[in-house]
């Protein structure tokens, strides 16, 4: 399917500012949890939610310029977001002798994750394509 340049444009300024508000949103959740982030979470908990927290907001902006690098970065916090979830379900079953709940987790992790993967996923096949970019690199030249 042949798009025209105007509707390229389009489809990526539309998902950049997905992105970016989702990275602002993330950000502003962050500033509310940071005073009971780790309270009953395990390390890797942690990690997954500051990777999910932090890592949007940055990978806007670098999806202006360069597209992979963003990519990578959100597909990186999908597993890590995956792992730590796991881990502090682990914890806290094993703390409190409640067992988890598959389905509410499964849950949990397809709503959590589903943006910055989704996110990943249009950032790199746009690349793939070709598309322009947003902010176009500079072209050096040689200087005479």
């Amino acid at each position: 399917m042949k798009y025209s340049l105007n509707i390229k444009h389009t489809f990526n300024w539309v998902v950049f500012s997905a992105a970016l508000l989702y990275g602002l949103f993330n950000f502003y959740r962050l500033v509310l949890a940071m005073f009971i982030l780790g309270t009953n979470d395990t390390f890797l908990e942690s990690l997954g939610l500051l990777g999910l927290l932090l890592v949007p907001l940055p990978a806007a902006l670098l999806a202006l310029r360069h597209r992979y690098i963003a990519a990578i970065c959100l597909f990186l916090v999908v597993p890590l977001l995956i792992v730590g979830t796991l881990d502090g379900d682990a914890y806290l079953a094993k703390k409190f002798g409640t067992p988890s709940d598959p389905h509410n987790t499964l849950v949990l992790l397809v709503r959590t994750s589903a943006l910055p993967a989704l996110f990943a996923l249009f950032f790199s096949i746009t690349e793939l394509l070709g598309w322009p970019l947003i902010y176009p690199r500079a072209v050096l030249s040689a200087i005479d």
